[in-house]
């Protein structure tokens, strides 16, 4: 099996991703397979996740895995090899906004084809309109659905959508979007362990605590 992992970075990959990538390449290693690294550093992620996309799109791989320079797998097992051995067409790992107020990195498109966070988390693997690319595998089959026919239909992969002028949906939920409206069934699995290396290490604990603070303030007790 050949799997591709890609990660678009602004120049710098974080001691903690890097051990991370270095742990999936030890097990997919031991396990046999193929394990190629695709970088695409600039001030643009989205287009250097573009990039990733279409370096995929050539290369004759079983799965692209997207691994952002910024996000930390906090086992030690074999995460890369559970994520295929669940045979989703896409996956995506559950991560957190690295940024007040650390809404987890999740969501379904509202009437209004903007997205909505979600706000309780599920404890088992879930159906997904769009999750973040940070943490994200798929098959083959779907990076090819990214041929010249779809984008000039629909957009290059995670350029953003606009309406009126205005951008509706920008990067990552641009890119879920363009697979929903290819038909590509998405799930998230929330019981992998993932922090957001930030100015902090965020992770659920954080949306939690905001959620608490919320609740509180409504309630009229800060």
């Amino acid at each position: 099996m050949h799997i591709v992992v890609g990660t678009a970075h602004g120049g710098i990959i974080t001691y903690e991703a890097s051990n991370t990538q270095s742990m999936i390449a030890y097990h997919r290693g031991k396990a046999g397979d193929e394990f190629s690294l695709i970088g695409a550093g600039g001030c643009l992620t989205a287009d250097n996740a573009t990039q990733i996309i279409y370096a995929a799109r050539d290369n004759p791989c079983d799965w692209l895995f997207f691994h952002d320079a910024d996000v930390q797998y906090q086992g030690k097992d074999d995460v890369l090899g559970a994520m295929i051995a669940q045979n989703r067409d896409v996956l995506a790992g559950v991560y957190y906004q690295g940024h007040w107020p650390y809404r987890p990195v999740l969501y379904n498109f509202n009437n209004d084809g903007l997205i909505e966070n979600y706000v309780d988390i599920p404890k088992e693997p879930v159906r997904v309109d769009a999750a973040g690319a940070g943490w994200l595998l798929m098959k083959k089959w779907v990076v090819d659905l990214f041929s010249d026919e779809n984008i000039t239909r629909l957009g290059e992969p995670f350029e953003n959508t606009y309406r009126n002028n205005r951008a509706l949906l920008k990067a990552d939920a641009a890119f879920f979007w363009r697979l929903k409206q290819l038909g590509v069934e998405v799930w998230a699995d929330p019981t992998i362990p993932l922090r957001h290396m930030k100015t902090a290490s965020v992770g659920p604990d954080f949306w939690h605590a905001t959620k608490s603070t919320m609740k509180q303030q409504a309630e009229g007790g800060l």
